[in-house]
């Protein structure tokens, strides 16, 4: 009997079998869910800036190493355990680094959100929320120490969002920095003279410490703080007005795997990812993926007596 042959011509070039099985493999499935689709990558592809300089032209396919970076994103995995079908790992990793440090995430996560902002409420932002949230620390090297309040030994989020959730601004420091201090901190990457029409921040009792009010006054004229606090006897989870925007915030993040803790090394790779979570999800609401249908376990077969 003869022995079905896998080498395959592909261009000039000729592969092997296991070549082959990938090649059918990736040619004849939808891809990962995490995978952008034609319409979103047409949004975030034309906020990357060509190469420019000398040297060879690219010849990386972009829309593969996004891909993979949203893969590591929601599934938390390692660069060197990306699978195979995507580029290599120190591919998409010399590209994060390099968007994280060119401003590139930046620029695309602040365009995403104005364009996400005009298609559902086309208003001036009036108000903000800010927020801290802890996270415990694996193998971190940069900005770790013990959170006395939550008891975690690692680092501390603090976040500045708008009405819809979005995010204005964000700050990694240690996880034994004060919420107060880590909102002045994080109110300042802010420019008010983008926001005329904000007047009033919302946070917690935390915020009432270190002089955060006083900042905020002195931030933007007219500007206040307005706590939102639980009342005396709420015992566990409670649903606060205004502020559960923020709290979505936190759960939009940790739904990414690579932001469950801080895994980075480095605090502008955690931002970074907090940046990448945030854009993942605005392009899914500028342009929805192809629902899913949910995942359920199979029922055992009853025996017919």
């Amino acid at each position: 009997m003869e022995k079905t042959s896998y080498k395959i011509k592909i261009g000039l070039g000729r592969i092997d079998r296991n070549q082959a099985i990938l090649y059918h493999y990736v040619m004849n499935t939808n891809g990962y869910p995490s995978d952008t689709t034609d319409a979103q990558w047409e949004i975030i592809g034309a906020a990357i800036p060509p190469k420019t300089g000398r040297g060879r032209p690219r010849t990386i396919d972009l829309r593969r190493v996004v891909d993979a970076i949203f893969y590591i994103s929601r599934s938390g995995c390692q660069y060197r355990m990306l699978p195979r079908d995507f580029p290599p790992w120190n591919t998409v990793y010399y590209y994060f680094d390099k968007w994280k440090k060119d401003g590139t995430l930046e620029a695309i996560h602040d365009g995403l959100r104005e364009q996400v902002r005009e298609k559902e409420r086309p208003k001036e932002r009036t108000t903000a929320s800010v927020d801290s949230q802890s996270t415990d620390s694996h193998g971190a090297h940069e900005a770790r120490e013990f959170d006395g309040g939550k008891k975690l030994d690692g680092r501390k989020r603090h976040l500045v969002v708008d009405s819809l959730g979005l995010l204005l601004a964000v700050v990694v420091t240690a996880g034994n920095v004060s919420d107060g201090v880590g909102g002045i901190a994080s109110l300042s990457e802010v420019n008010p003279e983008d926001y005329p029409d904000l007047a009033t921040i919302f946070g917690d009792r935390a915020y009432e410490k270190a002089g955060f009010p006083a900042f905020v006054e002195q931030w933007k004229a007219g500007c206040k703080l307005n706590v939102i606090a639980r009342k005396a006897d709420d015992e566990g989870f409670v649903r606060l007005p205004i502020r559960w925007v923020v709290e979505r915030t936190n759960a939009w993040l940790t739904k990414n795997r690579r932001l469950c803790r801080s895994y980075e090394h480095t605090v502008s790779s955690e931002v970074a990812y907090i940046r990448i979570a945030m854009i993942h999800l605005m392009v899914r609401r500028l342009s929805p993926s192809r629902a899913q249908s949910p995942f359920r376990f199979q029922r055992p077969v009853k025996k017919v007596a």
